[in-house]
């Protein structure tokens, strides 16, 4: 993107903006709590020149957790994140997915088993293609995904089956890994399920996702 996602203004209304971090925050205060950022901590070790650093005033109501290895993409903050956890549900969203609606997220949190943590991950899926940086992981994943991460294995779905395995060896995969096929859901303020996980990585993709947002706000006004 050329700068920190996380400072980028977005558009909650036609004259109003808050950052993406916040963005992301708000949407997942509305289905769950606390809310807690994982990555880069300002202060917690001296920063690359191009690091990003957030801003005091930006981040002083949320807790922060470094990743549990710099430099491991999204599989090192997961690993701190549910290391930390103090519930054994976790919901994860990543900060460039910006069109994911909230009542998607509550949804995601509803396939959570009442009883026995069986499934240990829910994921979605669109067209069979698994979306694990908006997923809810159990916590007994932790050491196992921990395990991954220190042999190398960065790739988090499988990180994510390696570690299913280590915790319920003898569960079948479509027991331990809950991939909910969401293509067919239907839209929400007139967006639809491939649209909600367009990934924010390079400027193009920024306008692309401007564009889709303010029509969705359109489509509640």
């Amino acid at each position: 993107m050329g700068r920190n996602k996380a400072m980028l203004p977005w558009h909650i209304s036609r004259t109003r903006t808050e950052t993406l971090l916040d963005h992301t925050a708000n949407r997942l205060r509305v289905v769950c709590d606390p809310v807690a950022i994982c990555g880069f901590v300002p202060g917690s070790q001296p920063p690359a020149p191009d690091s990003p650093s957030l801003p005091p005033n930006v981040t002083s109501a949320l807790a922060q957790i470094p990743d549990a290895r710099p430099g491991t993409g999204p599989l090192g903050g997961i690993v701190a994140a549910l290391e930390q956890s103090r519930t054994d549900w976790n919901l994860f969203l990543a900060i460039d997915l910006p069109l994911l609606p909230a009542g998607f997220l509550r949804d995601l949190l509803n396939r959570v088993p009442a009883g026995r943590s069986e499934p240990l991950c829910i994921i979605p899926t669109l067209s069979g293609r698994p979306q694990p940086l908006c997923s809810v992981l159990h916590r007994s994943l932790a050491c196992g995904l921990r395990n991954a991460l220190e042999s190398g294995q960065y790739k988090v779905m499988l990180a994510l089956q390696l570690a299913a395995e280590k915790v319920a060896p003898a569960r079948p995969e479509a027991v331990a890994l809950d991939l909910w096929e969401i293509e067919d859901l239907p839209a929400e303020a007139g967006l639809q399920p491939w649209e909600w996980f367009l990934n924010v990585n390079t400027p193009a993709d920024w306008d692309r996702a401007e564009e889709l947002a303010l029509r969705s706000l359109e489509e509640d006004a």
